[in-house]
């Protein structure tokens, strides 16, 4: 399939419905694992007064809105916007599979809400614009220094590549979570793609959808969300509708798959 350089910005439906009907089983695949994953979720008992089951339920329906999105996106044939919800899906199956296995981790990623609202606090403090300033509360920002000042919680260790190591998945963040550092941050390197060559010069900038790497996007998501199914699983004592092995064994035949997506159909 010929990328169409002439797409209108929000209307590529045509664009989008041939993309489609290439990859129709590897985005029917996807979708399944999807389905089956947020019934895991809403069979789940989660128990009130269970705070590990609380935060495990909440980070898998995080991970699945994410999981979502890297669908969507990658279906509509933007890489980067799929590699950022790609990024965002990984950091939450960490964090998931990280408190699940951990209860200082646990505790830890709950008491980091008071840090987060006192950064912020503290930022409004600096502020001198009015609309902003207003949402500035000095009590509060007095309340959570002397909370954080009575604990010896060191928020310190929840980098991501800590949390990634705690999930078992120290691998994945430096391969996997690393290589979409360019698409989150808009770094130089990333931004070749929208370069193209030309002779003469001057050099021609494009902003068209692609199908390059449709299937290891898919891949890597897919994967992702199955490290999440799986401590999920764990910890309810529950069973996915689908075969776990099967589909890894499926998304690790797509991701072998080289970028032009030779794979006709994601068969």
């Amino acid at each position: 399939m010929q990328e169409d350089s002439t797409v209108t910005f929000l209307d590529n439906r045509d664009w989008i419905s041939a993309h489609r009907n290439k990859f129709r089983s590897a985005l029917e695949r996807s979708n399944q694992l999807g389905e089956a994953s947020t019934k895991l979720l809403t069979t789940a008992q989660v128990r009130e007064d269970n705070l590990r089951e609380i935060v495990v339920s909440s980070l898998l329906a995080r991970s699945l809105e994410h999981y979502a999105s890297v669908i969507r996106n990658a279906e509509s044939g933007w890489p980067a916007p799929t590699q950022v919800a790609l990024r965002a899906l990984i950091e939450s199956v960490f964090t998931l599979r990280a408190v699940a296995n951990d209860s200082e981790v646990l505790q830890r990623y709950l008491a980091e809400d008071d840090y987060q609202r006192l950064a912020l606090l503290k930022k409004l403090e600096r502020t001198t614009t009015l609309a902003l300033r207003k949402h500035y509360d000095a009590d509060l920002k007095a309340e959570l220094e002397e909370k954080i000042a009575r604990t010896s919680t060191s928020m310190a260790s929840l980098r991501t590549d800590v949390l990634a190591e705690k999930a078992g998945l120290l691998e994945w963040y430096l391969v996997v979570y690393a290589t979409l550092t360019g698409p989150a941050h808009s770094k130089i390197r990333d931004l070749q793609r929208y370069v193209q060559s030309s002779a003469p010069e001057p050099l021609s900038l494009s902003l068209a959808p692609s199908e390059d790497d449709t299937l290891g996007l898919l891949s890597t998501a897919g994967n992702a969300l199955l490290f999440a199914v799986e401590t999920f699983q764990a910890v309810f004592d529950l069973s996915i509708e689908e075969n776990v092995e099967d589909l890894r064994r499926l998304f690790q035949k797509w991701g072998a798959v080289d970028g032009s997506g030779s794979m006709q159909n994601g068969a």
